[in-house]
């Protein structure tokens, strides 16, 4: 039994042998294979690759004699046998193709089947090829192939540590070039981010983030947040609106407290950026939404704003009952513009969040 490892093999079959290890096994008669192996060869003699030479250069000879002379001179016999000889000629000649194809998927398979870096080394070297040159690996060999869908995987992880796939999706070339092309888009447009360029270019630039969707974002977001510290007003609040819609990751948002607070803090901004704010407030861990309590109570009860007390809210329901019952807030949170809103839903809301702190 041959080894698995070995590549190609023949196996006799009756009169003919089979070149197997391929998915197209090619078949050649065993009495032609040897025949046109010893003419590839030169016959077994010494004159090889030179002989084969001579009887090419003497059949062109005699081709182009025979070509050149009138038809009508040949008699009956003389036809038959330059006919004879043509597929003669022909069949030889397709005995050649299945000898060199044969020749050649030995030589590929024998490239295919050496052995394969382990695993783990081969997914760590591709990951070093440009994105564009890893679909043409995957085409190499089986190995290479096998091994794309990881090297993707942790090209993403690269660019996004927390990365998932969306509905549908797998790990691919595709995958990986699209993600990174709209990484780099995106980090260009908040390079063009300044407090000087027109309204309908800032515009822009905010339209596109929004639509690269919350992983892009995500990906991208450190070099977000110093732009929206440094524009003021609805310009602030557009870039923080992008943060919060994207859910940054609660150990990434933390690092940004201190810009949120700030924008709390100034109780005179009449922009939507303490509404922004909020909603970024809404996603921190509960011990620090739970630190700044009395900051969250002055948005959602002392200021007129119906809208601006909807997102304060948000962010008192994300806390224990417990700990707004002992704070003492009902009272003050009774007295919120929210009782009073034209809103049912803002109504509703702060009713539901009453009834659940005298009940706890």
């Amino acid at each position: 039994m041959a080894d698995a490892g070995s590549g190609p093999s023949e196996t006799p079959r009756g009169d003919k042998r089979v070149v197997r290890g391929y998915e197209t096994p090619i078949t050649v008669p065993a009495a032609k294979a040897q025949r046109t192996e010893a003419a590839v060869s030169g016959g077994g003699g010494g004159g090889g690759g030179s002989s084969i030479s001579a009887l090419l250069a003497q059949l062109k000879t005699t081709v182009a004699a025979l070509t050149a002379a009138d038809p009508s001179s040949f008699n009956c016999t003389q036809a038959e046998e330059v006919s004879s000889a043509g597929l003669a000629l022909f069949s030889f000649s397709r005995d050649l193709q299945e000898l060199q194809a044969a020749r050649e998927a030995e030589r590929c398979q024998q490239v295919v089947d050496e052995t394969p870096l382990p695993f783990d080394e081969l997914v760590h070297t591709l990951t070093f090829l440009p994105t564009k040159d890893l679909a043409a690996a995957a085409q190499v060999s089986r190995h290479f192939s096998s091994a794309i869908p990881e090297v993707v995987k942790q090209r993403l992880e690269r660019i996004l540590s927390r990365f998932t796939l969306g509905r549908g999706e797998t790990y691919c070339t595709d995958l990986l070039q699209r993600v990174e092309a709209d990484v780099k888009l995106a980090k260009e447009g908040i390079q063009t981010i300044e407090s000087t360029m027109s309204e309908e270019a800032f515009i822009k630039v905010v339209h596109q983030l929004r639509g690269m969707g919350k992983q892009v974002i995500v990906a991208v977001h450190e070099d977000l947040w110093p732009k929206a510290d440094a524009l003021p007003g609805e310009r602030r609040s557009a870039l923080l609106g992008v943060l919060d819609l994207a859910r940054l990751p609660q150990d990434e948002l933390v690092k940004h407290l201190e810009t949120v607070l700030s924008i709390l803090s100034n109780h005179e901004d009449t922009s939507t950026c303490p509404m922004d704010a909020l909603g970024l407030m809404e996603q921190m861990p509960v011990v620090v939404i739970e630190r700044h309590l009395p900051e969250l109570m002055w948005w959602a009860a002392n200021q007129p704003c119906v809208h601006t007390a909807e997102f304060a809210l948000h962010s008192l329901e994300c806390l224990p009952v417990e700990t707004l019952r002992l704070a003492n807030v009902e009272a003050e949170l009774a007295a919120s513009p929210l009782a009073t809103s034209d809103l049912r839903r803002h109504r509703d809301s702060l009713a539901k969040l009453l009834l659940s702190i005298r009940s706890a």
